[in-house]
């Protein structure tokens, strides 16, 4: 049986005895040395370096998103990406 949750962001697995998690739509699968320019993920998962510096590195990034995502599921709400989209800083 699969359960998806937080628009396909989380898949959980049951029947073992563990649940078995799967964390998905990170956007790109490779890490590069470089700045990336451009955002080709979820945009509501966008860290906010993207929006006041236009670039971002990968790892920051993945670890700030698997933070939103955290905090959507224990919050059981997407206020994070909400409070970014408000805010004048980040347009």
């Amino acid at each position: 049986m699969s359960w998806c949750w937080l628009w396909s962001v989380l898949l959980v697995q049951t029947g073992a005895e563990v649940p078995l998690l799967r964390f998905v739509d990170f956007g790109c699968g490779c890490l590069l040395e470089d700045s990336y320019t451009q955002f080709d993920g979820t945009t509501k998962y966008t860290s906010p370096e993207f929006f006041t510096q236009g670039s971002y590195q990968a790892e920051p990034t993945t670890v700030w998103q698997i933070g939103v995502i955290l905090f959507n599921m224990l919050c059981q709400t997407n206020q994070v990406s909400l409070k970014l989209r408000e805010s004048p800083a980040f347009r």
